[in-house]
């Protein structure tokens, strides 16, 4: 094929409003699925779209069926090779982007058309254009918006391989009635008046496959979250059992030592027998002697998490700080707290070790009780910038399912006793906060 058709002005007339559509269908993905590419990679395989978009309309401009297999196919490589997505995920997308950009087109041509016939319109190549070049700004327009207010929500959800098959099989046949539609809408002037009520159909079924999406990844991850706590809970209440025996032993242990240690004060004021009093003390001296808990609020399942804790996060070179109340009435079952200190300790003791050895690694626990309220406060520094987001912190680890349950199920315990929390990063010292307050109304068992 020649240049000169390359650049005929048919082809340039439809590059325009080409490009735009393929730019809305890239903003459209980007809703769903983050950029895991770098910028530089991502902003020239968008380049590439628009060439072989380019060098295309030549081929199909007058082929529809094969243009819409094109673009389909096209972007669904593109979101294996760019976006690491699967073939379903791209597929649902670029049916909704399609569809999308068709149920706007009926909407506004439908509108132009009371004003003038669309074959005259079409003989008008300034007129046509205009309007064309204005459906297309709308259209991206108003994914941008959905873009930027809505991106973060939209990929928090997670549907499995069924969901995003459930959708394709929702979306397709509106897709298939939209490509019937674009045929029909030319041939006859009657049919244009009902179109504008067909697009609002096509957009309301659009959003209803998107619910139905986003419905079914909400479930799945709520079965996967379920899943996963009931695991948690379980090693949580095994870690409180074993601990709670090893105190009950400590105890004893401390009970027998503090009791020796009587005997030999009797033997010294009774001026027992040197060599007596030497056996004795050689024998008590040759047992183990019974370490303390480093802390104590009158509440066992916290002390002893503490005291676990604490000494090991101090020997990473962490200065952990701790002002604590009596926690007797702290109002939280023993499960639920030992779930909450442990991640979110464990989530601070993470944080610190990020943190090279010259830097502060700082962690403040405080612990009160007021009148009405249990509050619990956590504080650590961080080796760079914390992003929050909607009260949480999304994990930066690849194994997603596996990772960033900590901070849910603190949250889901916190739920359960009545509590509030808020989540901040001060980035003027560069310190993470986690603050929590749980209503005395809420039982400790």
């Amino acid at each position: 094929m020649s240049a000169a058709a390359l650049v005929s002005e048919d082809v340039l007339v439809r590059l325009l409003p080409s490009s735009l559509e393929w730019l809305t269908l890239v903003l459209l993905a980007g809703a769903f699925f983050p950029r895991v590419r770098g910028r530089w990679v991502h902003g020239l395989s968008v380049a590439a779209l628009l060439a072989l978009n380019w060098l295309s309309l030549p081929l199909l401009q007058d082929r529809t069926a094969l243009q819409y297999l094109f673009v389909i196919s096209l972007l669904v490589l593109w979101g294996l090779l760019v976006l690491r997505v699967n073939v379903f995920q791209g597929l649902f997308v670029a049916l909704l982007g399609l569809t999308y950009l068709m149920a706007v087109d009926y909407v506004i041509l439908s509108v132009a058309a009371t004003r003038m016939p669309l074959r005259q319109m079409a003989a008008d190549r300034a007129l046509s254009c205009c309007v064309i070049y204005s459906t297309r700004l709308i259209e991206l327009v108003a994914v941008a918006i959905i873009y930027i207010w809505s991106r973060e929500y939209i990929r928090r959800r997670a549907p499995d391989t069924i969901g995003w098959i459930t959708a394709i099989l929702f979306l397709a046949p509106v897709f298939g009635l939209c490509a019937y539609l674009s045929r029909v809408l030319w041939m006859s002037q009657a049919v244009y008046d009902h179109f504008v009520i067909t697009a609002a159909f096509v957009l309301l079924a659009e959003l209803g496959a998107v619910c139905l999406l986003y419905f079914s990844g909400q479930k799945q991850e709520a079965v996967r979250s379920n899943a996963i706590l009931r695991q948690d809970l379980k090693l949580e209440q095994e870690h409180i059992a074993a601990l709670e025996s090893s105190y009950a032993r400590q105890r004893a242990q401390t009970h027998d030592f503090k009791n020796k240690l009587a005997v030999l004060r009797t033997m010294a004021e009774q001026d027992a027998p040197r060599e007596e009093f030497a056996s004795y003390l050689s024998s008590v001296l040759a047992e183990d002697i019974p370490g303390a808990l480093c802390v104590n609020t009158h509440r066992t399942a916290a002390d002893i998490t503490l005291s676990q804790k604490v000494p090991r996060a101090r020997d990473m070179g962490i200065e952990f700080q701790m002002q604590l109340d009596d926690l007797s009435a702290f109002p939280m079952p023993d499960d639920a707290l030992v779930v909450v200190l442990t991640n979110l300790i464990d989530n601070a003791v993470e944080a610190c070790r990020q943190i090279p050895p010259e830097g502060r690694r700082y962690i403040m626990l405080k612990m009160k009780m007021t009148s009405r309220y249990g509050i619990l406060n956590i504080e650590n520094t961080t080796a760079g910038p914390v992003p929050v987001r909607y009260n949480t912190v999304p994990t930066t680890k690849k194994d997603r399912l596996s990772h960033g349950y900590g901070l849910k199920n603190v949250a889901a315990m916190i739920g359960r006793s009545d509590g509030m929390y808020f989540i901040e990063y001060r980035e003027d010292d560069g310190v993470f906060r986690f603050c929590a307050s749980v209503p005395r109304t809420a039982a400790a068992v």
